[in-house]
C-alpha cells in the first residue's frame, strides 16, 4: 500500500507542471527591459563619479591655493571607455521611445536631457601644470610676482626659478555636474 501510495506521488509530481511566473511565460515587459537597458547605461556614466580614483596635490600658483587632481590610469581608461560609448544619448533615445514607462516628472527630465552628451557631466581630458611646493619655488608661487599682460611677465631671476618649478603637465577629468538617474526624479 505504501509502495502504491509513494508510486502516485511520484507519478502525479512528474505529470503536474510547476507553476511558472509570468514573466517566464510572456517575457518580460517593455518597460522591464527598458529600465534594465537605462540603470546599464547610467551605471556607466555615475561609475566615472563614484568609482573614479585619483590622487590630490595641492598647490599655491601666483599666491591662489589650487588643487589638482590626477587619475588613476584605470580611471582614465574607465573614462575614455564611457567617452567612446557616450551612454547619455542612448539613454535619452531609449526613454523618448518609451514614454508610458515613466512618471509626467521623468518624462520633462528626459526632455531637458535633449542633445546631452558626456560632456555636460564632465571634460576629458583638461590639462594643469603642477608646480614644486618648497622651497624658492614655493616663495615664488606665493609671492604673486605674476603681471598680468599678454603673456606672464616675470623678472628673469624669478622666470628662471619658473622653469625650474615646473614639474610638467597633469591631464585630469573636470566634473561639471553630477550626473543625476532618471529614476530619482
Amino acid at each position: 500500500m505504501k509502495r502504491i501510495i509513494l508510486v502516485l506521488l511520484l507519478a502525479i509530481a512528474t505529470i503536474v507542471p510547476s507553476v511558472s511566473p509570468a514573466s517566464a511565460i510572456f517575457g518580460l515587459g517593455t518597460c522591464e527591459k527598458v529600465s534594465k537597458q537605462i540603470l546599464a547605461l547610467e551605471k556607466q556614466i555615475t561609475n566615472v563619479f563614484t568609482k573614479g580614483l585619483g590622487y590630490n596635490y595641492e598647490q599655491v600658483v601666483f599666491g591662489n591655493k589650487e588643487t589638482l587632481w590626477e587619475p588613476t590610469p584605470a580611471t582614465i581608461a574607465m573614462v575614455k571607455k564611457v567617452i567612446a560609448k557616450d551612454p547619455v544619448p542612448q539613454i535619452w533615445k531609449l526613454a523618448t521611445n518609451n514614454p508610458k514607462c515613466f512618471t509626467n516628472t521623468q518624462n520633462m527630465r528626459v526632455a531637458a536631457m535633449k542633445n546631452s552628451t558626456y560632456n555636460d557631466y564632465f571634460m576629458y581630458p583638461t590639462k594643469s601644470t603642477k608646480y614644486k611646493n618648497t622651497g624658492e619655488c614655493k616663495f615664488l608661487m606665493e609671492t604673486n610676482e605674476r603681471k598680468y599682460t599678454s603673456s606672464w611677465d616675470l623678472s628673469k631671476e624669478s622666470s628662471a626659478i619658473h622653469s625650474k618649478c615646473v614639474l610638467g603637465s597633469v591631464v585630469s577629468v573636470y566634473f561639471k555636474v553630477k550626473y543625476q538617474s532618471i529614476y530619482s526624479y
